[in-house]
């Protein structure tokens, strides 16, 4: 164990020492795994304690080179020539009718030339799928089978058909990492570009990707962490021109009404920096004000004092259909982005929607034009929200001029064609000017070192539930009691029991 200044022992640097013993340790069990299926699902779940860990491990291709080198004889074989389908697939774990990520892709479909298809790499009801995407059945393709073998074999088979390959999967999507790192093998290899929506936290795929579609300065900031500095460029978030003007109509809004929206993480208090404690002061601020926040669970604890106290003022949801989520945006005073952690499309698809908007510099940067009009203390965030409620003229004339930049450099054209660039020409493209880079902001591995016990996933399905007797040995075996989470680790057990029944 590591020790203090004072010859005390430090927990937080014996709790980062003890990660790469642990990675280390699932690598040699998984390894000694003879059945493919249950190491690749191995894989997937240390993966997943790997983008829920913030220990500052990126990268880990060892765990594609490892299924790889496991795989059944008769698989082993180069696939043969595929007849070419078109020059375009994106490939996605799964898509969702909310968020900014599902819709990062639509967008980038809808704008390509060449008919772009469509990967789903887990099981999926097409119906669900067709008001997100519009796309015809014959160029949307979804992986059916829950086994992961077959898994691999169909990813494989359909991304071979295909120039290019446009990565927008989970960052624990190990299978369809390693069956496109099979295809390095094979006599017609497609050109692999990962889009990297998990721009602050460990992600499968960096390694084999030829480029790396950057869409924060977060996440470019990361490139040596992820040993990407030689092939990443920064392409942003596309975002639709609204149908409406894209100046605030006053008439139409309501005076006074605040909104916000985001995961629910991303308001979690951390160190102090609190979303519900902001809010309660400025509520208290401005008597008149009404608070409309999407995203927050109801089991979310540090939203109860706020909702208790204020009761009919705030009003919290977990989900609104996107169609929804825009008239309250039209209907809105102001948008405040989500703290302690940051918005990444919502910001400044906000500010587009014709929306006046404030936010605190949070934990997370650089996914747009409007990061410009992020304050850096609380008495700017709330001198900033004064001068918009009672419509300074100076402060919406830089709202405009914020606005007219974002339309510009979001637009879904200008953004496939920086994307078009870097896959046609393999150039680098460094983030604009115009972005934060150098915002302060709470590291997610300062972070994840301060908290006492590790993160232990969930698990996807009852197979993978069934093998966490192993991952609990093993984290016991790396982290000890004093780092693992005793009452999480017996429930968790308890569900592999009762699965296995």
């Amino acid at each position: 164990m590591m020790a203090t200044g004072d010859g005390e022992p430090n927990p937080i640097d014996d709790k980062r020492a003890r990660v790469v013993p642990f990675v280390d340790g699932m690598l040699r069990d998984i390894a000694a795994e003879s059945n493919w299926d249950l190491a690749a699902l191995m894989a997937e779940w240390l993966a997943r304690f790997l983008v829920e860990n913030h220990c500052g491990v990126y990268v880990l291709d060892a765990l594609e080179k490892l299924l790889l080198s496991k795989l059944p004889h008769k698989d082993m074989a180069p696939p043969a020539v595929p007849e070419i389908r078109g020059q375009e697939l994106h490939i996605a774990s799964e898509l969702y009718a909310h968020g900014g990520h599902s819709r990062l892709l639509a967008i980038l479909v809808a704008h390509g030339a060449g008919r772009p298809e469509v990967l789903i790499t887990r099981p999926a009801a097409r119906d669900s799928l067709r008001p997100l995407l519009n796309l015809p059945d014959d160029r949307l393709h979804i992986v059916q089978s829950h086994d992961p073998l077959q898994q691999f074999r169909e990813i494989a088979c359909i991304a071979a058909k295909f120039s290019h390959v446009i990565l927008h999967v989970h960052p624990d999507d190990v299978i369809c990492t390693t069956a496109l790192r099979w295809l390095a093998i094979a006599p017609h290899r497609p050109k692999v570009h990962l889009f990297n929506h998990s721009d602050h936290t460990f992600s499968v795929g960096v390694d084999l990707a030829d480029a790396v579609l950057e869409i924060s300065t977060f996440g470019w900031a990361l490139r040596t962490a992820r040993a990407s500095l030689d092939k990443s460029s920064f392409v942003g978030i596309p975002i639709r021109r609204p149908a409406a003007p894209t100046s605030p109509a006053v008439e139409e809004r309501l005076p006074a009404t605040l909104f916000s929206a985001g995961s629910a993480y991303k308001f979690r208090p951390q160190r102090g920096a609190s979303f519900p404690a902001l809010m309660a002061e400025l509520l208290h601020r401005l008597p008149d004000a009404t608070l409309t926040v999407v995203g927050p669970r109801a089991t979310d604890a540090w939203w109860w004092p706020l909702r208790l106290r204020l009761r009919s003022r705030v009003r919290l949801q977990q989900r609104l259909p996107h169609a929804e989520y825009l008239k309250q945006l039209h209907r809105c005073a102001i948008y405040l982005d989500s703290y302690p952690v940051t918005g990444g499309t919502a910001f400044t698809e906000a500010l587009i929607q014709g929306c006046s908007v404030a936010s605190l510099k949070g934990a997370s940067f650089g996914y747009g034009i409007a990061d410009g009009l992020r304050t850096a203390s609380t008495e700017e965030l709330f001198e900033q929200i004064s001068l918009l409620l009672s419509r300074d003229a100076l402060t919406l004339e830089r709202q405009q001029v914020m606005r007219e930049r974002a339309l510009a450099f979001h637009a879904p054209d200008a953004t496939r064609q920086r994307m078009e660039s870097v896959l046609r020409d393999g150039i680098i493209l460094p983030p604009p000017a115009e972005f934060a880079q150098d915002a302060p902001h709470l590291s997610f591995e300062e972070q994840w070192s301060r908290r006492r016990r590790v993160v232990s996933p969930g698990f996807r399905n009852d197979r993978q539930a069934r093998l966490f007797p192993r991952f609990a040995a093993r984290m016991l075996k790396a982290f000890g009691l004093r780092h693992s989470a005793p009452v999480a680790l017996l429930a968790k057990a308890a569900l592999a029991a009762a699965t296995r029944r």
